[in-house]
């Protein structure tokens, strides 16, 4: 979680796999709604905001297309799969 320490992370509370469930379904399915009613030009607009960061605060996600801004998203998705990936490499062994 960007800018939170150690202590923050460890209160975070433990959530239910069917709640994580929920959650990613209902966030694909406003996802999808909202990529459906977008047309071609609708990608080119830079919406001058981050969702990082608070509210009018200034980084380079700012300045990004609503396309960049997917095209990010998708590469964070990516990475954070091959994280995965990795991580239950080192769990199973070379053998597993």
């Amino acid at each position: 979680m960007v800018g939170h320490g150690v202590d923050e992370l460890a209160a975070f509370p433990k959530l239910a796999g069917d709640d994580l469930r929920g959650y990613f379904d209902a966030v694909r399915a406003e996802t999808v709604a909202y990529l459906d009613s977008l047309n071609e030009s609708d990608l080119d607009v830079v919406p001058g905001r981050s969702p990082l960061g608070a509210p009018g605060s200034s980084n380079r996600f700012a300045e990004f297309t609503i396309q960049r801004m997917f095209r990010q998203v998708i590469g964070e998705l990516m990475q954070h799969l091959g994280h995965v990936a990795f991580l239950r490499g080192l769990q199973r062994g070379l053998d597993g």
